[in-house]
């Protein structure tokens, strides 16, 4: 077996042979690259991870059994082999996109609006200005940007806007700003997600070229529990608070997103089999959307949570519809 000791001209002919796999029969999974080499798993991720700083090799978004794919330039049409290991939403976004070619942003359902968030390798994000309104294109990840940029002005149905149609974007702009906060919030509680494990990867590839011990010292960083913030000036809040301590609810933690309208809770709801873990999301509105109860489905996902959404407001028919046959793991009470 190698190891990390041996000398440079030996991992050199290593990452060469690792270059080599995968140009021939790439994309591949790590542990098909490593078997290859015949290295333990440890070194090779650093050569691997190495070769991917240096842009040598490419890494894939999407995971296969969660370890993505190395692959190099040329074969990115390879990666559509991957959708089988998208979600339902995500292989529906997919083939939307890759039949059309082109999707307008603004066009698209709340979920698959996130859904094209999510397939970073086949989505291509491209802002698109004109006037005073600023649109979110999503191009195929094959299709050139000068027929994108056809496709797009095609979509527009112009080179350029007339005062009408800028007052039609700027309008339906203005609908779609909950959608577009909430989704941004999404993403930034995503990153934030990823940003420790990134940091590890990091920080095994600085030290796996150096001489370790097994018996070395592991320090484990916690984040210190967030604690509950109450604000007891916001009645929507104290509102829900205080169904909550009604119905023996344990509130974890609170963060106010938007005074008097928003805010998120981790609480614990007890049941016949012990206290469940929960997210809340508590909503002060008319109207509960089939929007808002897609991106609480989202949320319920990357948590890996089940949802209690409290709300003033009541549901409309096609939000009954998604809640009864699809987002089963969603819970709704109404304050009265």
């Amino acid at each position: 077996m190698i190891n990390a000791n041996q000398n440079i001209n030996q991992v050199l002919v290593i990452k060469e042979k690792a270059l080599q796999i995968v140009r021939s029969r790439g994309p591949l999974l790590p542990v098909q690259i490593t078997k290859e080499l015949g290295i333990n798993v440890m070194f090779a991720s650093a050569l691997l991870s190495e070769l991917v700083d240096k842009k040598v090799l490419k890494l894939s978004n999407t995971k296969v059994g969660g370890s993505p794919v190395y692959y190099v330039t040329g074969q990115e049409a390879k990666l559509q082999a991957l959708r089988d290991k998208l979600n339902d939403k995500q292989q529906k976004a997919f083939d939307m996109l890759k039949q059309q070619k082109i999707l307008r942003d603004s066009e698209q359902e709340p979920v698959i609006r996130a859904s094209l968030r999510d397939i970073k390798d086949f989505a291509h994000q491209l802002q698109v200005s004109a006037g005073n309104v600023q649109e979110i294109f999503w191009k195929w990840y094959l299709v050139p940007d000068s027929e994108a940029e056809i496709l797009i002005k095609q979509k527009l149905g112009m080179t350029g806007k007339t005062p009408e149609h800028t007052n039609m974007q700027q309008e339906v702009q203005r609908h779609l700003s909950e959608i577009e906060y909430d989704l941004k919030q999404l993403e930034s509680k995503k990153e934030e997600m990823l940003k420790p494990a990134q940091k590890q990867k990091e920080e095994f590839v600085r030290k796996v070229t150096k001489p370790r011990k097994i018996e070395d010292q592991q320090v484990k960083e916690q984040k210190p529990a967030e604690q509950a913030s109450i604000d007891e000036t916001d009645k929507f809040m104290m509102q829900v608070l205080d169904y909550f301590k009604q119905n023996k609810i344990e509130v974890l933690s609170v963060k106010q997103i938007r005074k008097n309208l928003d805010f998120e809770s981790l609480i614990e709801i007890p049941s016949a089999v012990g206290s469940i873990s929960y997210f809340c999301k508590a909503k002060n509105k008319q109207k509960v959307t089939d929007a808002d109860l897609s991106l609480l489905f989202v949320q319920s996902q990357i948590k890996k949570m089940p949802i209690l959404f409290v709300t003033t407001g009541e549901l409309t028919k096609k939000a009954q519809q998604l809640l009864t046959k699809e987002f089963k793991n969603i819970t709704i009470h109404t304050l009265k």
